[in-house]
């Protein structure tokens, strides 16, 4: 059973979101990577913060998933995104021997999935956001929230078209399994994984699904980054995606 959440975090972003904002138009040639401010404290589990960095491989991997999923006519769908270990990492602090510190988001899958979250809201898509505990639907300017142990059913059917699944993105730790996730299931799912094929190769096979990587950080990135005071030093590690 859904539940409307009236008020909170997510409500907040939704409302934020739904509304223009040309920071967010594809593609953002002119500053890579670029500050994004969420426009409230995005509060998944982990929680990511208030403002992420958007690196250009983000862009890239945007616009591939729109790609696949505008080739998807029903046979084949959703995407696993991974990367090398520390691709995620929690933070970065550089350089390490400057007298000034400051804490920087790594380009990490979860941020990523952020990144995603806000095109596809700004875009008015239907979107569920999964995260260990707790799945966060948005629809039509609403947020709906339900234990993530509910699993993918009971969600809004397409605007009067034969094929057209709702977004899901997952961000989940399954460990040694896969998400719940069939060929029958009214999702097209994008799921943010370590390099463990035990968790996603059963899903991803079934559906035909794509399965892309993220690169870690540039040294040239990592220089722009470190412009950016997202964190301060005194900012806790487990605070970051």
């Amino acid at each position: 059973m859904w539940k409307k959440e009236d008020e909170g975090w997510a409500t907040s972003f939704c409302r934020y979101w739904r509304k223009p904002h040309p920071v967010v138009d594809f593609p953002n040639k002119s500053k890579q990577p670029h500050e994004l401010l969420l426009g409230t404290d995005v509060r998944f589990s982990p929680p990511v913060g208030n403002q992420i960095l958007v690196t250009q491989a983000y862009e890239r991997m945007f616009h591939r998933l729109l790609t696949i999923r505008g080739e998807d006519s029903g046979t084949t769908k959703g995407a696993v995104v991974t990367g090398q270990p520390g691709t995620g990492a929690s933070v970065t602090r550089f350089p390490p021997c400057a007298a000034t510190h400051r804490w920087i988001k790594s380009a990490g899958k979860t941020t990523f999935l952020t990144f995603m979250l806000v095109q596809l809201v700004s875009a008015h898509q239907v979107v569920i956001y999964c995260t260990p505990k707790e799945c966060f639907l948005f629809y039509r300017g609403e947020v709906y929230t339900r234990s993530t142990k509910s699993g993918f059913e009971n969600l809004p059917s397409g605007p009067g078209v034969s094929y057209c699944p709702v977004w899901a993105l997952i961000d989940m730790d399954f460990k040694n399994k896969a998400p719940p996730i069939v060929r029958e299931s009214n999702i097209w799912p994008i799921q943010a994984s370590s390099q463990k094929p035990i968790q996603w190769e059963s899903w991803l096979n079934q559906t035909g699904g794509a399965l892309l990587g993220l690169p870690l950080w540039s040294m040239e990135e990592l220089m722009i980054g470190y412009a950016f005071p997202l964190f301060p030093l005194a900012t806790s590690p487990g605070h970051a995606a």
